[in-house]
């Protein structure tokens, strides 16, 4: 159970690290569009956003409880439970 849980927690890590990377690509398209660093930072933004979301489904379905990932994602628990 414990192995599961660790590794179930790596993908979740390997799947937040990938979704900042997307949105840094696609910051810094924008960047080169719209000017670089509105588009920098709006990259960055989403991806902290999805990556929050993408980790709070994770321990959702691994049984962690809302409160503990509300506390630690800074999502609300109204949030947490559309997801």
């Amino acid at each position: 159970d414990k192995r599961i849980k660790y590794e179930q927690e790596m993908i979740s890590e390997r799947d937040y690290n990938n979704i900042l990377a997307t949105a840094r690509e696609e910051g810094l398209k924008l960047g080169h569009e719209e000017g670089y660093d509105k588009g920098r930072a709006e990259g960055r933004e989403e991806g902290r956003e999805e990556g929050k979301a993408e980790m709070a489904k994770m321990l959702k379905s691994s049984g962690v409880s809302i409160e503990i990932i509300a506390k630690c994602s800074g999502l609300s628990i109204d949030q947490i439970k559309e997801l």
